[in-house]
């Protein structure tokens, strides 16, 4: 893991204009423990939205059990995109990973209430959702 945050400060260091070298920064600082320094490199880049950051650190967010920071980050994608069906069903589908189905369900019959052309992919998903594992 050490040796993952070494390479992605390194491309950090070579060139500081770029958010996203700086967001895989903060993946290798949070994959070491360092949540202080994700934290402040995040804020430098992303400081009103995380809409924007890539899926490595919604990944290295989700297997910490960092639900806080992965919802927020889907929330901030429902705004910026408009509220599209994409985003919102990655936010119902962010909700049911951690635990949250009522809050799942919610955003779920909202997408359908907007985009009746969804219940049968929103109702296979939630039938999904309460499938025995396998």
């Amino acid at each position: 893991m050490a040796e993952a945050r070494e390479a992605f400060l390194t491309a950090y260091e070579l060139d500081r204009s770029f958010a996203e070298t700086a967001a895989y920064a903060a993946v290798g600082e949070l994959i070491v423990g360092n949540d202080q320094q994700a934290e402040t490199l995040l804020a430098q880049y992303y400081p009103q939205s995380r809409a924007a950051v890539p899926q490595a650190l919604v990944f290295v967010y989700t297997q910490l059990g960092r639900s806080q920071e992965v919802i927020r980050i889907m929330q901030d994608r429902v705004t910026e995109s408009g509220g599209s069906p994409d985003a919102r069903f990655a936010l119902a589908n962010a909700y049911a990973q951690f635990g949250l189905f009522d809050d799942a369900l919610q955003v779920a019959a909202a997408l359908v209430a907007d985009y009746p052309e969804t219940k049968a992919s929103i109702d296979a998903w939630i039938q999904s959702l309460s499938a025995p594992a396998q």
